[in-house]
Order: C-alpha cells, then sequence, then structure tokens
C-alpha cells in the first residue's frame, strides 16, 4: 500500500499518519485527478486529428469523439475486509508484534 501511496505523489512519511479512512478518500480523489486527466489528453488528441482531417481529407468521414473514446475503467472495487485484516496480521506477525484475536 505504501508503494501506490507514493506512486500516487503522497508523501511517505504521511501514510504512516492518517488513518485508512483518510488514505482512500486521498486514493480516490487522485484516482479521478488522473481520470480526469487522462480525458483532457484524449479530447486533445481527437480534436488534433479532427483539425488534420479537416484540413487534408474526409471530414464527413472522421468518427465522433463518442466513438473515438475509450471507455471508462468503472468504480474501482473495494477490497474486501477479510483480505485487509489477513494483510495487517501477516504484517504484525512479521515485524515481531503480538497477534490478539478476539
Amino acid at each position: 500500500m505504501l508503494e501506490t501511496w507514493v506512486d500516487a505523489g503522497q508523501p511517505a512519511e504521511t501514510f504512516w499518519r492518517t488513518t485508512l479512512r483518510v488514505q482512500d478518500r486521498i486514493m480516490r480523489g487522485v484516482t479521478r485527478r488522473l481520470e480526469r486527466d487522462f480525458f483532457v489528453r484524449e479530447l486533445t488528441a481527437w480534436q488534433t486529428a479532427r483539425l488534420v482531417g479537416t484540413a487534408f481529407h474526409a471530414p464527413a468521414k472522421f468518427p465522433s469523439f463518442k466513438e473515438f473514446q475509450t471507455a471508462p475503467a468503472g468504480p474501482a472495487r473495494r477490497p474486501d475486509w477479510k483480505a485487509v485484516k489477513g494483510k495487517v496480521l501477516q504484517f504484525v506477525a512479521a515485524t515481531g508484534g503480538e497477534v490478539i484475536i478476539k
């Protein structure tokens, strides 16, 4: 998780001082920003291609942006709480901590 946090441009030291809920909110915001940036790049590429197509070729044959646009990825799946709990227990055991299961 720390690697993903740093890949998203967040400082590594803040990873350990934030709760999982705050980390989730920040990562959702980062994901939305990246999707928005990708959409803008895709739209710019389409508009550039359309201008070139209009200037040199048959503009009537150029596809619409909806046909050109890639399908959105959809919402990210939330991890199963049992899998997260298992990873936390493994981490605690690997670092020499005491695992207390109630």
